[in-house]
């Protein structure tokens, strides 16, 4: 399947006018060629990275039936508790519950305006869509492009988890893998702190979203694990450790 949908930056001369259409379309049609994981949901393959889209596959002859955008499974009516939050990216690691098919994965974003007055406050997101995997769901027994429309009508927002303490505006914590319980979701927040400066940057110039100099190590943040209940999609508690960084959590 060809996943690649993306603006081409190979001639320097044009770098500005590239740039600028880079930024504008970012929004609606990100590059997103750095798949990480498939997920298999009766006729469908999910393709997740961590660009906020998902590619959804038809299982048998992999050509791609649409793309997802993330951003538009909030509603601003029904979930007014984010009506001003933006997602940035999320987790390309999600999770499927074997025993009801509930379908959940997180995002990065931020409040434009933070309830503590906080201009771009970084939090993270949780969503589920209950049944989603579960067997002879309409959405994901489909190979046809309009019968996934409304894919995300039942979807489930979390509150913003907030962990990053130790943030300022400029910097959020990385979450990559999830940890996954009976009851609960648990998300750590590393000592890798991406910039969102580097990050805009990236994007202009037309490279990967998780380019050079866009991670920095800081040995002064704590780690910090989100703990998220399954059912209610509350951030039940967080507990801290001294700085650590881990890529895949078993």
């Amino acid at each position: 399947a060809n996943l690649l949908d993306g603006l081409d930056t190979s001639n320097p001369r044009d770098f500005a006018k590239i740039a600028i259409k880079r930024a504008l379309n970012f929004g609606l049609n990100p590059s997103d060629n750095t798949n990480t994981k498939l997920y298999s949901m009766n006729k469908q393959m999910w393709a997740f990275s961590e660009y906020p889209y998902i590619n959804v596959l038809n299982r048998e002859t992999l050509e791609v039936i649409t793309r997802l955008n993330i951003r538009e499974a909030i509603n601003r009516r029904k979930h007014k508790h984010l009506k001003n939050f933006i997602i940035i990216n999320q987790v390309p690691h999600a999770y499927i519950d074997e025993k009801t098919g509930d379908f959940y994965n997180a995002c990065t974003g931020f409040r434009v305006l933070g309830r503590d007055r906080t201009f771009l406050k970084p939090a993270h997101l949780v969503y589920k869509i209950p049944g989603l995997a579960a067997k002879g769901n309409k959405f994901t027994s489909s190979t046809k492009e309009r019968d996934l429309k409304n894919v995300f009508k039942n979807i489930e927002w979390s509150e913003e988890l907030l962990g990053d303490i130790e943030s300022d505006f400029a910097t959020f914590g990385w979450i990559h893998d999830p940890v996954h319980t009976e009851n609960y979701l648990i998300y750590p927040l590393q000592s890798l702190e991406e910039s969102i400066p580097v990050l805009i940057t990236n994007i202009m110039k037309g490279k990967p979203l998780f380019y050079e100099n866009s991670f920095a190590w800081n040995p002064k943040r704590n780690g910090i694990f989100l703990v998220v209940d399954k059912k209610t999609l509350k951030q039940a508690g967080q507990f801290a450790m001294k700085n650590f960084i881990t890529a895949h959590s078993i």
